[in-house]
């Protein structure tokens, strides 16, 4: 396929199930590809935990494997489908992945084409953080959902903690998130002393996010992290795509 396209893993329309748009109808466009393997080295090939993971990314299965849509193809299955009247109605659109800013050249001239067949659209990009936007892109996108990675991820500082595309999110504050995925109640600390401290990252723009991929595990984190979040002062997302099952 020649032209401009996207390597897509998969797209869906529901609620987004965390953060601080949780509960918003979204259409979900899943890119394929991720820079990161959260759950260890190996983590993709063997499906285990190594490298001293504490939780492994949920979606490890779907972005691995992806198909190439044209910028046309995307829009015509989603007209198809009234997905572009529902962004036209105030769903979000949200591109995720993986991590998506590996096509972040790609992306900007896709939210253009985007919206001369649909306007307005609200837009909210899922990413690692290691990865800095295009000027051209900062321009097309709402809402940066940030997810630094942490020790508990498995990956290696160098991999996981890119200063410069840190500091180009914050410079993006109150459009930029930041979202930690937390394993135990010291994950916090390096929360504190590898991020917010040395890049200044508001609190305000901080949530604190259970690591879990099962509705049992959800729930035994969040015992301990919702006191946690309340006594620190920071904000929690619940990650209602789990408790309940849906995407």
């Amino acid at each position: 396929m020649s032209g401009p396209h996207l390597q897509v893993s998969e797209t869906f329309f529901s609620q987004q199930g965390e953060g601080v748009s949780m509960g918003t109808p979204s259409l979900f466009c899943r890119l394929q590809g991720c820079n990161l393997s959260c759950g260890g080295q190996h983590t993709v090939r063997t499906g285990d935990l190594d490298s001293g993971a504490t939780w492994r990314c949920d979606t490890i299965e779907i972005w691995t494997q992806g198909q190439r849509y044209s910028f046309d193809q995307l829009i015509d299955d989603w007209s198809q489908k009234g997905w572009l009247r529902a962004l036209q109605d105030g769903a979000h659109l949200i591109i995720t992945g993986g991590e998506p800013l590996l096509q972040h050249a790609q992306l900007a001239p896709f939210l253009s084409h985007l919206r001369r067949h649909c306007t307005p659209v609200y837009v909210e990009v899922e990413t690692n953080g290691t990865l800095a936007p295009s000027a051209s892109l900062i321009e097309q996108v709402q809402q940066w959902n940030v997810s630094p990675k942490l020790a508990n991820s498995g990956m290696a500082l160098q991999k996981r903690r890119v200063e410069s595309a840190i500091q180009v999110f914050c410079d993006l504050s109150p459009a930029a998130w930041f979202k930690m995925v937390v394993s135990d109640p010291s994950d916090l600390q390096e929360i504190e002393s590898a991020f917010i401290s040395p890049f200044q990252v508001p609190k305000s723009q901080v949530l604190l996010m259970p690591a879990a991929s099962d509705p049992v595990t959800l729930e035994q984190v969040l015992t301990w992290l919702v006191p946690l979040a309340d006594a620190k002062g920071y904000r929690w997302s619940h990650r209602q795509q789990i408790a309940q099952n849906f995407r």
